[in-house]
């Protein structure tokens, strides 16, 4: 897993959130979902794909490059789409030297400042990890390290998982302090790890090197193809299968709490990697039926799955409601920082109306030019309007109803 450039959150969609997982795989989601990083195997400049995996995962990858950083508007637009981040703090207490990875001597003072900053966002409600660091032993950092950040972390969040993640060649000499929850290693080019003998030599010594029978193992699926698969005869479409045996291989053991895809957008590692977005429609489909057999359906999907595109002007593009044709859309904006408590759920404050009645599933001839204030954010809503009736404005996580004023005009 890795960590790049700071997006800023222009856009954000309004969605409830999944349903918990009753066993003992709890969370699905995947790495560099907000990293910033742009997949250049797209023709849009973007950075932020939230909203491309928001009807079937529960957390992702939302990386921090500094202690100044003001992410707590990040993690609102991932709590709104019903998402939990996974916050990459390494840059916040760790630097690269010319030894390796080594802790910061203002560690402390660095993680002070990023926590109180981003004190009104930081709870088990709103981030589901604290991801301290990359692959640790790979990269030179000696144990005593590790252990007083993750020391340091657990401290002022022991509710919130620790997580740390290992390259699967170095994982025999891992220390894991008690104070972290969550470990992991990732290896790639590997079919089924279920049967895979290297694969499960390698799992079994992870759990070997834990510290505390409560701590959890993350697995780490292979979600990107790359041209040397083809040396394994390895199509992009053999994607949907590797995704299959490696859910399988998550549900059949009781230690794994959280299956993460690496990655979500491509042309990371090298440019002609094809990220989990770029690969065949039979991939991505086993990725939703993945997320929907470990977290739930997601029932207001089928019209809030909308994406987001351009820096300059943004327009959405969503699906339609099923078996409500002739439907027209009101695509709407508002204010994260109107967001507050309603008499039955969120008020979403005042709402302006950007494309009324649209009959078709874009507002692109509606662009929006418009751009936030500094530290806040937008977030879109689009509802559907048939026979002069017009759609809600969803449920929040909660489950209250929201609700709004203005946006666009009513039905007549």
């Amino acid at each position: 897993m890795r960590a790049f450039d700071q997006a800023l959150p222009i856009v954000a969609l309004l969605a409830a959130a999944p349903a918990a997982a009753a066993g003992h795989l709890q969370h699905y989601g995947f790495a560099v979902v907000d990293c910033g990083w742009d997949d250049p195997h797209d023709a849009e400049p973007r950075t932020r794909y939230t909203d491309e995996v928001d009807c079937f995962t529960d957390t992702a990858q939302l990386c921090v490059y500094d202690s100044s950083e003001r992410v707590a508007g990040r993690i609102r637009l991932m709590n709104l789409a019903g998402i939990l981040p996974i916050l990459h703090v390494q840059g916040v207490l760790f630097e690269t030297t010319e030894t390796g990875v080594r802790l910061r001597p203002d560690y402390v003072e660095r993680w002070n400042r990023f926590r109180d900053l981003n004190a009104s966002a930081l709870s088990a409600d709103r981030v589901g990890a604290f991801y301290l660091v990359d692959e640790p032993v790979l990269n030179g950092l000696p144990p005593g390290e590790l252990a007083a950040a993750s020391d340091l972390v657990d401290a002022d969040y022991p509710e919130i998982p620790g997580m740390v993640i290992e390259a699967a060649d170095t994982v025999g000499d891992l220390v894991v302090p008690p104070s972290m929850d969550w470990v992991g290693f990732d290896e790639y080019g590997i079919y089924d790890p279920g049967t895979d003998p290297r694969y499960q030599e390698h799992l079994a010594t992870l759990k070997a090197r834990r510290s505390t029978p409560e701590q959890r193992i993350v697995m780490i699926m292979d979600a990107q193809w790359r041209p040397e698969y083809l040396l394994l005869g390895w199509l992009p479409e053999t994607m949907a299968e590797v995704a299959a045996n490696y859910h399988a291989a998550a549900e059949a053991d009781p230690d794994v709490v959280a299956l993460i895809g690496y990655l979500w957008p491509g042309g990371l590692d090298l440019p002609e990697h094809l990220g989990a977005r770029d690969l065949p429609e039979n991939v991505l489909d086993e990725y939703h039926r993945i997320g929907r057999s470990i977290l739930g359906p997601r029932p207001d999907c089928p019209v809030s799955h909308v994406l987001l595109f351009d820096p300059i002007s943004t327009y959405l593009v969503w699906d339609p409601v099923p078996d409500e044709a002739g439907a027209v859309y009101d695509v709407t904006r508002g204010l994260v920082s109107s967001l507050g408590a309603g008499p039955l759920g969120t008020d979403l404050g005042p709402l302006v109306c950007i494309e009324d009645d649209s009959p078709d599933r874009s507002s692109e001839t509606n662009r929006d030019a418009a751009r936030p204030p500094p530290e806040d954010a937008f977030f879109y809503l689009v509802r559907s309007e048939k026979g002069g009736t017009a759609g809600s404005w969803g449920t929040d996580t909660s489950g209250g109803e929201r609700g709004g004023e203005g946006g666009c005009p009513p039905v007549p």
